[in-house]
């Protein structure tokens, strides 16, 4: 499967490709241990519940799942702040 071709599991919105490291710096730490050194992806919807998810979709991470989410800045996971201003690298608007 390719990377262009990942989509959240549940809003079926584009994605960006993210790195095992920083979900153990964001998950809580009672589910570190389901984090292994394999693909995940960060839903661009930010309107969702789902955070990040493995590519086989076998782990999904939900906004509850995140420790530090009264602290996350309003952006995408591409870097635009798409609720203020809307995506402007086109990867929120699928």
């Amino acid at each position: 499967m390719s990377v262009e071709n990942i989509q959240c599991p549940v809003c079926q919105s584009g994605s960006k490709p993210a790195k095992a490291a920083s979900l153990l710096n964001i998950v809580k730490d009672d589910l570190k241990h389901l984090i292994l050194d394999e693909s995940y992806f960060f839903c661009c919807n930010s309107n969702c519940e789902v955070i990040f998810y493995s590519e086989d979709y076998e782990k999904t991470f939900l906004l509850e799942d995140i420790k530090l989410t009264a602290e996350m800045p309003e952006t995408s996971g591409c870097g635009c702040n798409s609720k203020k201003d809307g995506c402007n690298k086109g990867c929120c608007s699928k």
